[in-house]
């Protein structure tokens, strides 16, 4: 019976490992754009260590997007960003435009601040890329 036991908690250890692994290759779809500015909000502050009290809310006025949260240390992080077309890139930021972009595309630059330390500034379509995600 003892050995009974062991094996079926070795299985159900085995599948909460496995869905684990599974949660964690999960990607966020396609999207609109608040979406891909909260997203990439959340991984550049996570990238940097910076660990959420309180998940970024968003808005956006136009194509202007703003997403606010709270990290565990008290600072406030926000992502500021803009939507622009393939010419209206800052040009900083060019040499992160996609090679199959068009002129009239629609990119995001976006500014990820945590308190006073800038974590990132350039195309949202970079850190998607970075970290697999699709945009």
């Amino acid at each position: 019976m003892r050995k009974l036991a062991l094996m079926a908690a070795a299985g159900l250890a085995v599948t909460a490992l496995s869905g684990c692994s599974q949660i964690n290759t999960l990607q966020p779809v396609a999207g609109d754009s608040i979406s891909s500015v909260r997203t990439a909000t959340v991984d550049v502050a996570l990238a940097n260590g910076v660990n959420f009290a309180s998940a970024p809310v968003c808005t956006s006025a136009n194509t202007h997007f703003s997403c606010v949260g709270l990290a565990t240390d008290g600072r406030s992080v926000t992502g500021e960003a803009d939507q622009v077309t393939v010419a209206e890139v800052p040009a900083q930021f060019k040499n992160q435009i996609p090679p199959d972009a068009a002129e009239s595309d629609p990119l995001i630059v976006i500014k990820v601040v945590a308190g006073p330390a800038t974590l990132y500034e350039g195309l949202v379509s970079s850190v998607m890329a970075q970290n697999a995600r699709t945009q």
